[in-house]
């Protein structure tokens, strides 16, 4: 491979992660008119691409009592799930470590379209691979309005900078709990202060 293609393909990969975040952060915008979101800090601040958003939790609003799933309790169990299965065939443990972390963003993301399923919301992509998504991405809304891939980069990018921004703030304050919630109306705010309804 020459150093020209090598270039081409971290600049494809770069783009299918970021793509990711956009629709991860798209995603977590419609939840949000249902649903408290609470993230965490990265664990890694990225150079190259957007972060993908580390979930902690969910507590959706709409239900009585108040549910709240634990998104770290579920890819744990996930995780070793998939390690126990991985053993049973014979895989090495770094192959495994390493397939595994691949797939934790796509298990994140298809959890949310799941969620979002449940209301109507239909997400499309064209292709999946172990770096992200590429090609044509749109959400269908319950209503059949169609949200396209420059309006959830839009909005992911929206997003994703208000949520670094505050983590940001957090540390340099020196404040021990990082985590911000996303609720309804604070991603209001942002989609009001940005021109997503504009693309």
């Amino acid at each position: 491979m020459t150093s020209e293609s090598r270039q081409k393909e971290k600049l494809r990969c770069i783009k299918e992660r970021t793509l990711l975040t956009h629709l991860q952060c798209a995603l977590i915008a419609f939840i949000s008119t249902k649903a408290d979101i609470k993230l965490s800090p990265p664990k890694r601040v990225s150079r190259l691409s957007q972060d993908f958003l580390n979930i902690s939790s969910i507590t959706f609003l709409t239900e009585n009592p108040l549910f709240t799933l634990n998104f770290k309790d579920f890819i744990k169990r996930r995780k070793k799930e998939k390690n126990a299965e991985m053993l049973k065939n014979g895989i090495d443990y770094r192959i495994m470590e390493r397939k595994i972390q691949n797939e934790k963003k796509r298990e994140i993301l298809h959890l949310l379209e799941d969620i979002l399923f449940e209301d109507g919301f239909i997400v499309y992509y064209e292709n999946e691979n172990r770096e992200g998504i590429r090609g044509n991405v749109f959400i269908q809304m319950p209503d059949k309005q169609i949200v396209n891939k420059e309006m959830i980069i839009k909005l992911g990018e929206s997003i994703e900078k208000y949520c670094s921004d505050r983590f940001i703030e957090k540390r340099k304050q020196n404040i021990s709990i990082e985590m911000i919630i996303l609720t309804k109306e604070k991603v209001l705010n942002i989609i009001n202060e940005t021109d997503v309804d504009r693309v």
